[in-house]
């Protein structure tokens, strides 16, 4: 078993919060702390830019209200933090507590599903549990929109707690087999902050880390980024149509062929699509007049940090961020902008330097405010965000049918994937492949870019994709 750090442990210690004993006599979960990256969305969450992510799944069927209410009452027990909320527990402290008397309810909503999401607002995670589901029921269409709270669980996570929603939907619903919800063990939560690292290997790795993150401190500090457009916007209150989106789906002969291109270019997928994203940031900021060599452009790319040990671990946040920096000037030749991008990739994956940003943050607990005020300053922090989630639902065990998952007497058409945006980054996408189908799912800021645009440069991007596809 893995032994945990100091500076990263779960205390566990009274608390007036506390939930109940499990039944096989372990002591309560809650209350839990934070863990440093749980820290970080908390501080970064604002009423007026939430730290929130959409998923939203595409039904051909009516979904059953009764059968679906129990299901998510399934759900919820299985994954403990999507029930929970964060208490001030005085000098700093922050908790994880249980809250059995405001657990999430369904919003029903009759009417033919859109391209556009039901309104939602904002999550406050010491008010509200971090998950809300809304139920778009039309005539033989039905959309599920879950909202999920960043600071609670990843996208990893809501793809695994969605798995287990439709898993107890079906086994409602179905006639014949019922199919198994994997084990969880909702204690192994305790140890979501320490990534497989024991104090030994912590201290074997801790001077090269330490001088790393003072390099990449004062790099990152140093580059100013600029987003992608010069607006600085205002304040202003959540809009009332929040989420406002945008969608591409490349069809399976598309999506087969970016991943033939990607193998024969000896990268990823992933680092495909991130260098086409710069090309196309290039191109946009061309067309806006904002052509400047000198310009940093910096894209934000989250890293799935799960080992084989978390596979029963429920929902949570084991991710982390690596910041891909480029100035407009490098973005002009693709083959260099890709072979940059593949090397930098490769050496976070060798040295394993994505763990270094939970290392920081976890020293960041020891300066009250530091955090804080970090990320409230009134600065572009990164250009764009770009998270590739890979295929939707792979956990899940349900049938399929051509690809597509057969959920009672439902079957899921495609799936939605929406990430978060921030004041000084109003455009972030979010990629998905499911029945070999990839997604872009972009969401904007209508505050600070018009609808009209943000669509222009989703049409943008794709061109670049479709361009190194040889389209």
């Amino acid at each position: 078993m893995t032994t945990m750090l100091p500076e990263l442990a779960l205390d566990s210690s009274p608390h007036p919060h506390t939930s109940p004993p499990v039944s096989d006599g372990s002591p309560p979960l809650f209350p839990l702390s934070l863990a440093p990256f749980e820290r970080y969305m908390l501080a970064d969450d604002d009423a007026n830019y939430p730290t929130q992510f959409f998923c939203r799944l595409h039904f051909h069927g009516r979904i059953e209200q009764g059968p679906l209410e129990t299901a998510f009452q399934v759900a919820l027990a299985r994954h403990p933090l999507l029930t929970a909320l964060v208490r001030d527990s005085g000098k700093g402290r922050l908790d994880w507590v249980a809250a059995a008397d405001r657990l999430p309810k369904i919003n029903w909503i009759h009417e033919e599903p859109t391209e556009s999401l039901p309104t939602a607002g904002h999550l406050d995670i010491r008010v509200t549990p971090g998950v809300q589901l809304s139920v778009v029921l039309g005539k033989d269409r039905s959309d599920l929109v879950a909202q999920f709270q960043h600071v609670a669980c990843d996208g990893v996570a809501g793809f695994d707690f969605l798995g287990d929603l439709l898993v107890a939907y079906a086994n409602l619903t179905a006639v014949g087999n019922r199919c198994r919800l994997k084990p969880l063990d909702p204690h192994l939560l305790r140890q979501r902050a320490t990534f497989g690292l024991t104090i030994g290997k912590l201290l074997k790795r801790l001077p090269r880390d330490v001088a790393a993150l003072l390099l990449r401190a004062i790099g990152f500090y140093k580059r100013r980024p600029v987003s992608i457009i010069p607006r600085i916007p205002a304040r202003s209150e959540l809009p009332s149509d929040y989420p406002r989106s945008r969608f591409h789906r490349f069809d399976r002969e598309e999506t087969a062929l970016i991943g033939r291109v990607a193998a024969a270019s000896g990268t990823s997928v992933n680092s495909l699509l991130t260098r086409d994203l710069f090309l196309a940031l290039g191109d946009w900021r061309d067309r806006q007049g904002l052509a400047c060599a000198e310009d940093w452009l910096r894209i934000v790319v989250p890293t799935n940090m799960r080992e084989v040990g978390d596979r029963r671990m429920p929902a949570a946040n084991l991710v982390s961020l690596v910041f891909l920096d480029r100035q407009m000037a490098a973005v002009r030749c693709p083959d260099t902008l890709l072979a940059g991008i593949v090397r930098e990739m490769a050496l976070v994956k060798r040295e394993e330097s994505a763990l270094r940003l939970p290392l920081l943050l976890s020293l960041l607990r020891w300066f009250p405010g530091l955090l804080a005020q970090g990320v409230r300053r009134k600065r572009c922090w990164a250009t764009m965000l770009l998270t590739n989630m890979g295929p939707a639902l792979p956990n899940c065990l349900l049938p399929r049918d051509a690809g597509r998952l057969v959920v009672g007497g439902l079957t899921l058409q495609n799936v939605d994937v929406l990430p978060l945006v921030r004041r000084h980054q109003p455009v972030s996408f979010a990629v998905s492949t499911y029945a070999g189908e990839l997604t872009l799912g972009m969401h904007f800021d209508p505050r600070t870019i018009p609808a009209d645009e943000a669509g222009a440069l989703l049409s943008v991007y794709v061109r670049r994709i479709r361009e190194s596809m040889g389209r």
